[in-house]
């Protein structure tokens, strides 16, 4: 097999690696591998590098080549996403699409330049106006029109960790190739398995923080973090019962492998441990859905379409054979759906999703020069979610 025939693809979460080598021309998975980097569910710092080495070397022997560039994939607790309307005066002149796009970096530049302990990974136009009529995509050539305007939502990075993970690469000579979002590279391909909805909740609670991406059809409308995970739920439970953080993983594996109903009610078909137990979780991940949804207020939207929320991540799985109380808020919803994730889905997710941006970005302009002779304003949104 030649080096051109494959791609790499590593999703660096907080509590496992998971790693690809796809074939690109079958679109189809080679070898896959998946390993924790936490022993009794503290992290140790050294482990990281060793598994990611251990990982690189393994795959090489596997497939008999050196891996000299890979795809990125992460999240971590401190990236946040950021509104930025950008307008631009044309006074009648002619808009390309070269022009939106050097009003779309302009936007980035802003932003970078306000921001500079982060770095932005992802733009997602939510919404353009050319003059006053809005439109759902730039299909316009050479046009007249008196102005653009850009409404972009920013997905950002804090570049301290962005740099560890060069480090990480560097330290066994390997290139970055592309490096994205897990939650949004993840929903974003996710999305499509749901057509027939047209608002998509996709719920990722992971080890030390959660994330909500909401898609209307196929645009990224929200896009909310709250530093609260799967990690929480243990630390509570082993703070409560006053019992080692390991023992308290292990009653919530339990919990996972036991029919529950979770809520605040006492169910006597448990020992008094278990119910315990059950009540922590409860409270728990009731806190998660009260913080991810409480700046949306388009709930009444939402009961006049079809809609769907769905679960993923590792702290998901908590709910997976189970169910749970909830309040009224989640009456919007059609239907609920645990999506089980594996590290071959991840993986082929980020592969998808590079495919999409390579096709996307090869027909951009290549060269966009900065015009003279406009008046530029800029609107500025800058809500932190």
């Amino acid at each position: 097999m030649q080096k051109d025939q494959v791609e790499c693809i590593m999703d660096l979460g907080s509590s496992k690696f998971r790693f690809s080598v796809i074939n690109k021309d079958l679109a189809r998975e080679i070898i896959n591998k998946e390993k924790k980097i936490f022993s009794d569910v503290q992290i140790d710092k050294s482990k990281p590098a060793q598994v990611f080495d251990e990982i690189i070397k393994n795959s090489e022997k596997d497939i008999g080549l050196h891996i000299k560039n890979i795809n990125i994939i992460a999240d971590n607790k401190n990236l946040f996403s950021i509104d930025l309307s950008i307008k631009k005066s044309f006074e009648g002149k002619n808009i390309s699409q070269a022009d939106f796009e050097f009003l779309e970096m302009e936007a980035k530049k802003i932003i970078e330049e306000n921001y500079n302990d982060y770095i932005v990974i992802h733009s997602v136009v939510q919404k353009f106006f050319i003059d006053d009529k809005e439109y759902d995509s730039f299909q316009f050539k050479y046009t007249k029109f008196k102005y653009l305007s850009l409404t972009i939502k920013f997905l950002c990075y804090p570049k301290k960790a962005y740099q560890n993970i060069i480090s990480l690469l560097n330290n066994n000579h390997i290139e970055l190739k592309s490096f994205g979002c897990s939650s949004f590279v993840k929903s974003k391909s996710y999305n499509f398995q749901f057509p027939e909805y047209e608002y998509k909740f996709f719920l990722d609670i992971g080890y030390e923080k959660t994330i909500l991406s909401i898609y209307k059809n196929d645009i990224l409308k929200n896009f909310n973090i709250i530093k609260i995970g799967g990690l929480n739920i243990t630390k509570d439970i082993s703070k409560i019962l006053k019992i080692e953080i390991f023992d308290a993983e292990k009653l919530k594996i339990k919990m996972h492998e036991t029919e529950v109903t979770f809520s605040d009610q006492t169910d006597y078909k448990f020992t008094s441990e278990e119910d315990l137990v059950k009540k922590i979780i409860f409270a728990r991940v009731e806190e998660i859905f009260n913080l991810s949804f409480q700046n949306i207020n388009f709930f009444e939207d939402i009961k006049k379409v079809k809609s769907i929320l769905i679960f993923t991540g590792e702290g998901s799985k908590i709910l997976e054979n189970n169910s749970i109380y909830l309040n009224k808020l989640f009456e919007s919803f059609d239907d609920i759906h645990y999506l089980e994730e594996t590290s071959s889905k991840i993986c082929m997710a980020s592969h998808k999703f590079s495919a999409k941006e390579k096709l996307k970005n090869s027909s951009k302009p290549i060269n966009v020069q900065e015009k003279t002779g406009f008046f530029e304003k800029f609107f500025n949104l800058f809500s932190k979610i």
